[in-house]
């Protein structure tokens, strides 16, 4: 009786009342403002994944096979989405004598999102390696934009810029002439490059990377939780776009390589990426089998909720540097 007796005090039933009715204000502001604090998984038009990428572009072509990794190392990267690949230009860039080697690593995340993404100064340091020079502020890559088109109608109906970029011809790419769209600004990537020193040999080496998360870029992992945890979208992804070279001997050297490969490239890797303004239009994906709706990125259900991942803390596992 004592007991129900203190339940009964009006502070009590008060304070309970208070957390009642937060709890009931939150659903409804929740739902009010169609905020999504859960992330469904989301892949590329029939699932095409990052090994997708031609082996070969006009002036680039893949040396020796694709990394591999053990089934730990799998675990470890948290994705089977990815590519690690040796690229060597045909011919000597301006300033060299001889073709340079640049090394791209891919790697597609999606439902499972961290906020703070794996990059090589977390990663190199733990294989050896030291953190010598950090480049501060980011480097914009100059990307060859003339295959690329702003589509003028889309982007005013999707409020930012839509653009079309044109496909290699054969034998380049499995689509010859084709054409992919892409919520990406060619023009406006900036890549984070970084010095690193070798502990044993002395060596050095330059690692560059940048992001894509929900159709836009960010050269930090700070960004991806901005873009990729925006909470007006059912869905979340983020690719890490990475890329070192041996030859490489400065920070502007390796943004420099780094573009020319991303200028053959980057239509081919938008293949490999949902195209962010389907999403939002509510479009892409397609209806779910399993009831939940027309997915879309703002508002309404979406999808099954197979794989969905609660809040903003969910794990991914480590996709450490290859």
């Amino acid at each position: 009786m004592i007991a129900w007796k203190r339940l009964a005090r009006p502070a009590f039933v008060v304070c309970m009342v208070l957390l009642v009715g937060a709890a009931a204000g939150m659903n409804y502001v929740v739902s009010a403002l169609e905020i999504h604090l859960r992330k469904q998984p989301i892949e590329a038009p029939e699932g095409r994944k990052m090994h997708a990428l031609p082996a070969e572009t006009a002036s680039w072509v893949r040396v020796g096979d694709d990394a591999s990794v053990s089934a730990e190392e799998m675990e470890e990267l948290g994705t089977e989405n990815f590519v690690t690949r040796m690229y060597r230009s045909k011919e000597a860039p301006p300033g060299r004598t001889e073709p340079v080697m640049v090394t791209l690593h891919l790697a597609y995340y999606t439902g499972m999102i961290e906020a703070v993404p794996h990059v090589p100064e977390r990663c190199m340091v733990g294989h050896g390696w030291d953190l010598a020079e950090l480049a501060t502020p980011t480097l914009r890559v100059p990307v060859d934009v003339s295959a690329w088109t702003r589509l003028e109608d889309e982007s005013r109906e999707f409020g930012r810029s839509v653009y079309r970029a044109r496909l290699a011809y054969h034998p380049y790419s499995d689509n010859p002439g084709g054409s992919v769209r892409s919520t990406v600004d060619p023009a406006g990537i900036d890549m984070r490059v970084s010095r690193f020193l070798n502990q044993t040999n002395g060596a050095q080496s330059f690692a560059g990377y940048f992001f894509i998360a929900n159709g836009q870029t960010c050269s930090g992992a700070e960004g991806v939780r901005d873009l990729a945890f925006d909470l007006k979208a059912d869905y979340a992804y983020f690719l890490k776009v990475q890329f070192d070279s041996p030859q490489a001997t400065s920070h502007e050297e390796l943004t420099r390589y780094a573009a020319m490969l991303l200028s053959e490239l980057l239509p081919e890797i938008m293949r490999c990426v949902p195209d962010w303004a389907e999403v939002e239009a509510g479009r892409y994906p397609a209806k779910s089998p399993a009831g939940g709706g027309e997915g879309h990125a703002k508002g309404g259900a979406a999808g099954s909720g197979i794989g969905v991942v609660e809040g903003f803390g969910a794990r991914v596992a480590r996709n450490d540097r290859r």
